[in-house]
């Protein structure tokens, strides 16, 4: 028979790497791997036991890199979602001519759902539009979707596109509208 392999003594400089990496990826497998390259098996293990023997140091130290995680997560939404991101021009021969800077308003939309709480989905929402649509007739139906601003229209279409996907997913129409999720570790966007 073999003898099992022993990881190697969680060290002060293989922390101080993992919480480096961690910091960075915000992956406890991740950094375990890296910060342990000869381990045999699953070093994550290592490093999630001595977290919870030593939860006012390590354990700690490991809260705050998953802290610095999701700071980098903030700062890359607000860039993409507010600040906007260089994007290439393409000229008519294929050949770059410039760069022109495109915010996303996807980002930006996942932050003020997640910021602002006048932007958080409602659940009754999408119950009101389904009644709303089934009980009226075509023509009357017409005739109010012209009464809306172009920001409702854009609403409504978005949760009726919901809605059919839902459908097509074999969803019930009663389910909740999705809610922003979080990040890696629980981190609010």
């Amino acid at each position: 028979m073999g003898t099992k392999r022993r990881n190697q003594p969680l060290s002060e400089e293989r922390k101080a790497l993992f919480l480096a990496v961690l910091a960075q990826v915000g992956n406890i497998g991740e950094a375990a791997r890296q910060a342990s390259p000869n381990a045999v098996g699953d070093a994550s293990a290592t490093f999630r036991d001595a977290r919870r023997r030593d939860p006012e140091g390590f354990g700690a130290a490991v809260e705050d890199a998953l802290e610095a995680f999701r700071d980098r997560i903030r700062q890359e939404a607000y860039r993409r979602g507010i600040q906007g991101v260089p994007v290439d021009v393409i000229g008519p021969t294929g050949t770059v001519i410039g760069q022109r800077i495109v915010a996303s308003d996807r980002v930006l939309l996942e932050l003020m759902r997640g910021r602002l709480k006048e932007h958080q989905p409602i659940k009754r929402v999408e119950a009101v539009v389904e009644q709303t649509v089934t009980q009226r007739k075509p023509n009357d139906l017409a005739m109010k979707l012209e009464e809306l601003t172009p920001e409702n229209r854009r609403k409504l279409k978005e949760i009726l596109e919901d809605q059919l996907a839902r459908r097509k997913r074999g969803e019930h129409s009663e389910t909740t509208a999705a809610q922003p999720t979080d990040g890696p570790e629980g981190c609010e966007l």
